[in-house]
């Protein structure tokens, strides 16, 4: 209901602006990224390249750490938005980003940036990520 307003929770609109926010250094929080069957989206998991971005933060203490069952997730937690709060949060972002991208009526119809993020996604963004990401493992 009311497309203007709301936008779909949709994994190609989290996984498009979650790369910028990486890519940018737009921000320091991520959104949780519903699961897919894009397989250029799989292909490159943004959650790994988060994780990869954030190696130190993933970092052990010590090597007994990685005995704990749920190592991964409370560290997650510092990054990513919690999922009760991603929509509202999204929802949020996507009305400035529209005012901003937008001069016309069209910043008022939250569907435009949203469609144009969904139609970014698997072309745009996975071009970008496969041009500018390299890692350097030694």
């Amino acid at each position: 209901m009311y497309p203007e307003k709301y936008i779909i929770y949709d994994s190609r609109v989290a996984y498009a602006l979650n790369w910028i926010i990486l890519s940018r250094n737009a921000g320091a929080h991520f959104f949780p990224i519903p699961s897919g069957r894009n397989s250029k989206m799989i292909a490159f998991d943004m959650n790994v390249l988060i994780r990869l971005k954030n190696t130190e933060h993933y970092a052990p203490q010590s090597i007994s750490d990685m005995d704990k069952k749920r190592f991964i997730s409370p560290k997650d937690k510092s990054l990513y938005i919690p999922e009760q709060e991603a929509y509202m949060e999204l929802n949020k972002l996507i009305k400035d980003i529209s005012i901003k991208l937008w001069d016309s009526d069209k910043a008022k119809m939250l569907y435009y940036t949203e469609m144009l993020l969904f139609s970014i996604a698997d072309r745009e963004v996975f071009a970008d990520i496969t041009k500018r990401l390299s890692i350097n493992i030694g």
